[in-house]
């Protein structure tokens, strides 16, 4: 090999070595620019708000109990069914519809004698307890409907809430004010850090909370309600959301 060729393949050499190290300084340029413009684009801003509205009711929902005891559990079955019949009997006769009557929680069990006094020489006791939810649409009528479920036999009168046959409206009301406060949260958190706020990428509402009013929880035993005024209030409907926003 003469001194020419050695010169030559010297110079390939380098030449190659130049090339990759070319190659390899364009691709780790390529890179950082790429990896850059993805941190860039997946930047966000993330904010919780709430919404909230305000209702008047417009329905009371009533939880009543009615219980029987007997030495037999047959005979206590029988006067309950009896009293809860003559109850709804007569809230139907008051324009209360049978969709807003629904019986529940019926149970039949013996009794302890400290719970009994009339119990005697260890004699089998049996109570029957059933009870009836009421949803009252004429608020006028509550005190009414009360006096004559305790002149039928009623024992206990558990609660009463007062809330509206339609919540839609109200949900829909909290959802927008929810989203306009996300919206200026949104708009503040970005002008305060000097960014361009870009659309809503994502939306998430979170649990709704809905606030009614409750009124009521004693025996009915030797109690009048006719006269008695019950005042039902405002509603809160609260609705929560996580909106995401791009950054431009």
């Amino acid at each position: 090999m003469n001194m020419t060729q050695i010169i030559f393949q010297l110079k390939n050499t380098n030449l190659i070595k130049v090339s990759m190290l070319a190659a390899l300084t364009l691709l780790t340029t390529s890179f950082s620019v790429h990896a850059e413009g993805c941190t860039m684009k997946n930047s966000t801003i993330v904010v919780t708000a709430t919404g909230e509205s305000q209702a008047i009711p417009d329905m009371a929902i009533i939880n009543l109990s009615i219980v029987t005891h007997d030495k037999t559990a047959q005979k206590a079955l029988a006067d309950n069914n009896k009293f809860m019949n003559d109850v709804v009997d007569s809230f139907k006769k008051n324009n209360i519809q049978e969709h807003d009557l629904q019986t529940s929680n019926l149970s039949i069990y013996q009794s302890s004698s400290d719970k009994q006094p009339e119990q005697k020489n260890n004699e089998n006791i049996y109570e029957v307890s059933n009870s009836l939810t009421v949803r009252i649409r004429d608020l006028a009528n509550v005190g009414k409907i009360f006096d004559q479920a305790i002149s039928f036999g009623i024992n206990s009168i558990h609660g009463i809430t007062f809330t509206n046959a339609d919540t839609k409206p109200f949900y829909k009301e909290a959802r927008q004010k929810a989203i306009a406060e996300a919206i200026e949260k949104a708009k503040t958190l970005a002008q305060a850090a000097n960014l361009k706020l870009g659309k809503i990428i994502e939306i998430n509402e979170n649990n709704n909370n809905f606030h009614p009013t409750q009124r009521l929880s004693r025996s009915a035993q030797f109690t009048s309600y006719a006269d008695t005024n019950f005042s039902s209030g405002e509603l809160n409907y609260n609705v929560s959301v996580t909106v995401t926003f791009s950054i431009d």
